[in-house]
């Protein structure tokens, strides 16, 4: 009898929320048609296909007859289609009412655009946590797709790798079909015959063998190089061909077919994880650099492969760790989706705030890891600017205080919210301004985020002098990039207190080379709520210490600030310093605000003293302006402008926060953020109390 093995091969296609149109218009042009041209003229070959709702609505705008291409084949029998949640969110963070929100909503636009109602779901980046497998089950999902490194670590040997398996999660059923890394890393990168002798290892005389190949279809052409493999030099066309050449004893089949002609090989339940790529990601630098190295050296030593099931890494939902910027935006999209459920689900508002909210749980934004994922600017802002959107059709027109732990730290934030601006503080992070929110523009203007240690800025440095480091080719896409990995030991945010010597320069502090000379940027504020009239005050206050010039002992100050919104645009910061000490204090205060515009060098981007005419240049340049009592920030094709009005005069001190982060073409310098810091040389008498105002305001310009 003839030797025979069942396979499966399966793409992903997926784009973020908020991607360019000439990014996804490349990547189409260059991955998404071609695959489809080719499969087309092998219609022996059976194809699993998987795209996220995010890339079918835009191929639907900007080619929609490729929705009917893709229709055609599923009505033929030769595709299968496959859902999952329709933005492509990370399931693991999202309530159990948006997980199936977001399934249900996929599953009926794929039965509506293409007829066919999947039967299986992708999990986003193969995250995968137990209570998963009730939440698919219950939205009527059969199966889901994880990597083989999922398996391994739950002890499942390797030979019992080919097939699927059955989970559960409260009697609710869930099949699961594991992955080789092997074949993600040889399709499209190896001979097509190398793929052809792997499947050969598993056919056997009663054909019940499974492997599954499920991988990106950007590596088909979008990713560096690729188009060149899998078009010009036909590695798709080869491997089609090989696929054919051999299907007396290879049988293509999907995942439906799979679950009809084949028993599962057992039960399983697996830990929290996602492909190993991944868990390697979510460490701390430092710790990743360890880890690194004990992966070398145990290859070095041949220990490698038989250990490494056990060189886990880190869970997923450390990333809320390892960047508290993602923290809080996944806080506030759990806050946005509490007030969207809340909702009359029959009122007109619900379904536009549920298609906002989903839009704002698109996965990309909530990690980092060989693409720029959260350090990516206009992705930040895009999944902020629907959040917002969701915000303002769930609660409709109202003014409120919110003091409630929103981040779940165990401490609580307070949120000032009007009918246009949303100001979110920190109190026991340095009385920070960490969201500011501008809703008629559907803006935060704090989505930034701080420069920080990241396990491959050792490569650039390694890699100073030549083209290599540890075997690898590193690009760095803007020239002196290494001259740029300086790091934050704060978030960038507003409202950051800083206390200075006098010698610290404009340079020191872009840098984030100096010492501070107080114990105000992250201690813990006490605050109180009061009412001035119908508006809210909040105040904040620290008693610190700082090392005065004027004295060689630290002494006490108290620093307090008031804020409230005093116009409908208009945030205004009472600060009044008083020197508890027994001695005269002579110091430097600098309070930092940073501004998210997506800067760039663009002339219609700049900032100004006293008014936009005297334009003081680009948003992504430094500089200092003397004597100032207005300094702006001025943005021509947002229409916004960001004023600081002062009831004194002072130097304004402002700078760009850039940061080097990992790409698929190598390494980049995204610009992230302008700091604009008002500063103050100050010298206090022991009891002096010293005051001032600032206001910011944010206009819409024509």
């Amino acid at each position: 009898m003839k030797k025979t093995v069942n396979f499966i091969l399966a793409v992903h296609n997926h784009q973020p929320v908020g991607n360019f149109d000439h990014i996804i218009e490349n990547v189409f042009q260059r991955a998404y048609r071609p695959f489809l041209d080719v499969a087309e003229r092998h219609p022996r070959i059976k194809l699993c296909l998987h795209y996220s709702g995010t890339l079918l609505e835009w191929i639907e705008q900007h080619h929609p007859s490729f929705i009917k291409r893709l229709k055609k084949m599923a009505k033929t029998g030769r595709l299968e289609l496959l859902g999952g949640g329709f933005y492509e969110p990370m399931f693991s963070i999202l309530s159990e009412t948006d997980r199936r929100g977001q399934l249900e909503l996929f599953s009926d636009y794929l039965k509506k655009k293409t007829g066919q109602k999947p039967q299986g779901a992708w999990l986003a980046e193969r995250v995968w946590e137990q209570n998963l497998a009730s939440s698919l089950s219950d939205a009527g999902c059969k199966y889901t797709v994880l990597d083989d490194f999922h398996f391994k670590v739950a002890g499942v040997p390797a030979e019992k790798l080919t097939g699927f398996f059955t989970t559960e999660e409260q009697g609710r059923i869930l099949k699961v079909f594991p992955v080789p890394e092997r074949l993600r890393y040889s399709i499209p990168f190896k001979d097509p015959v190398e793929s052809i002798n792997y499947l050969r290892r598993f056919a056997s005389e009663s054909g019940d063998a499974l492997v599954v190949y499920a991988g990106d279809g950007e590596k088909f052409g979008g990713w560096p190089g690729t188009n060149k493999l899998v078009y010009r030099q036909k590695w798709l066309k080869k491997f089609f061909q090989a696929l054919e050449e051999n299907s007396d004893w290879i049988n293509i089949i999907t995942f439906s077919e799979a679950l009809k002609k084949l028993k599962p090989v057992g039960r399983v339940y697996l830990p929290d994880a996602s492909y190993r790529e991944m868990t390697e990601w979510v460490l701390p630098a430092e710790t990743a650099r360890l880890y690194e190295d004990m992966i070398e050296r145990t290859k070095k030593k041949a220990l490698f492969d038989e250990i490494r099931p056990w060189l886990k890494g880190g869970n997923w939902r450390n990333f809320l760790v390892k960047y508290p910027e993602v923290n809080l935006l996944q806080a506030k999209m759990r806050e946005v989706s509490q007030q969207v459920n809340a909702l009359n689900k029959k009122s007109k508002s619900f379904r536009r705030a549920q298609k906002e909210l989903y839009q704002g749980q698109s996965n990309c934004v909530y990690w980092h890891g060989l693409f720029g994922g959260c350090y990516l600017p206009h992705l930040r802002q895009a999944v902020y600017a629907h959040l917002l959107e969701a915000e303002k059709l769930a609660r409709g027109k109202c003014n409120n205080v919110r003091v409630k732990d929103l981040d779940s730290d165990g401490l609580p934030e307070v949120c000032l919210s009007g009918q246009a601006l949303n100001c979110y503080f920190k109190p026991d992070r340095g009385g920070h301004l960490y969201e500011f929110d501008v809703l008629k523009k559907n803006i935060n203007l704090l989505a930034t985020i701080a420069r920080r240690p990241e396990a491959y800025h050792a490569k650039i440095l390694k890699s100073l002098g030549s083209k290599k480091s540890s075997g690898e080719v590193v690009v760095t896409r803007t020239k002196g990039a290494e001259k740029l990995l300086y790091y934050d030991q704060y978030q960038r945010e507003s409202l950051v207190d800083h206390f200075l010597n006098k010698e610290t320069s404009l340079k020191d502090m872009a840098r984030g080379h100096y010492e501070e000379a107080g114990d105000f940027v992250m201690g813990d504020y006490q605050y109180r709520l009061k009412s001035a009239g119908k508006k809210p005050v909040l105040i904040m206050w620290r008693e610190g210490r700082i090392n005065s010039v004027a004295s060689e002992r630290s002494q006490v100050i108290r620093l307090e600030k008031k804020t409230r919104l005093s116009g409908p645009e208009e945030l205004e910061v009472e600060y009044l310093l008083k020197n508890n000490g027994p001695d005269a204090i002579k110091t430097v205060l600098a309070v930092e605000f940073n501004v998210f515009l997506r800067g760039s060098n663009s002339p219609k981007q700049f900032y100004y003293a006293g008014t936009p005419e005297n334009n003081l240049g680009s948003i992504a340049g430094k500089g200092i302006s003397r004597r100032t009592k207005i300094f702006g920030l001025h943005d021509m094709d947002l229409r916004l402008d960001i004023q600081f009005e002062l009831d004194q005069p002072t130097d304004f001190w402002f700078f760009p926060v850039e940061t080097v982060s990992q790409s698929e073409s190598g390494f980049d310098v995204i610009f992230q953020s302008s700091v604009v810091l008002p500063r103050w040389e100050l010298s206090l008498k022991p009891k002096e109390v010293w005051k001032t105002k600032i206001r910011k305001k944010i206009s819409h310009v024509s």
